[in-house]
């Protein structure tokens, strides 16, 4: 496991301040470790990082 960076220490505060926002950023992280490379799944896991993006767009405009 890598160590956390500064970008890190910064990111963190940020998305704990905007809960919205940390659930859709895990939800990303969730699908691209999922995936875990296999292009048989490739597909299906672009489709539900576009829904995501989408909806992180929305809370974004809205929130």
């Amino acid at each position: 496991m890598t160590r956390p960076s500064s970008d890190d220490a910064e990111l963190l505060p940020l998305l704990n301040r905007h809960p919205g926002l940390n659930s859709r950023v895990t939800a990303l992280v969730g699908i691209v470790a999922e995936n875990n490379g296999d292009p048989a799944r490739a597909d299906e896991a672009e489709r539900r990082v576009i829904e995501e993006v989408r909806r992180l767009g929305q809370n974004a405009l809205h929130g």
